[in-house]
């Protein structure tokens, strides 16, 4: 680690210099994610899903039918 601190202040100064490459490192991450941020969608429409307790469940046969137990 001794030698991480010298090294990260000489690689800062050389990018100072380079005004292509600094805009590049800070601009394609920004531009990454305003395009990612709206192109990709979090909402889960349409999944199906199965639940399923073992509560209901006894000597091997349900005590409702699934369709009681997993009313929307």
């Amino acid at each position: 680690m001794p030698r991480f601190w010298p090294m990260f202040r000489k690689e800062f100064i050389q990018m100072r210099r380079d005004r292509l490459t600094f805009g590049m490192m800070i601009g394609i991450p920004v531009i990454q994610l305003l395009v990612f941020g709206y192109a990709i969608q979090t909402d889960v429409r349409n999944l199906p899903t199965v639940v399923l307790s073992s509560s209901c469940w006894s000597s091997g046969t349900p005590s409702r039918p699934m369709s009681e137990i997993c009313r929307p």
